[in-house]
């Protein structure tokens, strides 16, 4: 089993290829990795042939009420309302009729039932517009909210080797 270089979690996956060197390696069976819980990005040996996703974040399954708002002009504008559905350490869908064009700098503030206070993402970019909501890649964390991205994923995940595992 694979583990992360930095975090020794156990939730590491096959990350997609960049470039011709990777995809050589890719002929040896070394291929890049990424971890789930704090980003970082490795080579590793498998030993046998992977398939080579285009995400490099798996995203879990929730249902968590969102409010969220210009990351520039938090008081000019008003909140918006949304349904997070998706969450992933590097980004996260949502549900809803969102008002933001491609491109937006949003300010994310994500309630659960896990934490007493919301999860502050303080600016999150607007990648997608499907018709039902928005693909959303967060640009800014503070570290200890991406701790409480990362407990939330780690207590979720089936496949998750709980033994070794802490974010930095």
């Amino acid at each position: 089993m694979v583990r992360c270089r930095r975090c020794k979690g156990g939730l590491v996956r096959v990350a997609p290829q960049q470039g011709f060197g990777e995809r050589l390696l890719g002929l040896l069976t070394v291929y890049p990795h990424r971890c789930q819980l704090c980003g970082c990005r490795f080579l590793a040996f498998r030993g046998f042939p992977a398939f080579v996703p285009r995400r490099n974040f798996q995203r879990l399954r929730v249902a968590f009420p969102t409010m969220l708002r210009s990351a520039f002009y938090l008081q000019e504008v008003p909140a918006q309302h949304a349904t997070l559905v998706d969450l992933s350490i590097g980004g996260c869908r949502l549900e809803g009729p969102i008002r933001a064009a491609e491109g937006s700098r949003l300010r994310l503030e994500i309630t659960t039932p896990i934490f007493e206070t919301p999860i502050v993402i303080d600016e999150a970019v607007v990648c997608s517009l499907p018709a039902t909501g928005a693909g959303l890649l967060f640009t800014k964390v503070q570290r200890m909210e991406r701790r409480r991205i990362a407990r939330i994923i780690r207590e979720q995940s089936p496949t998750l080797d709980l033994e070794h595992t802490s974010v930095p």
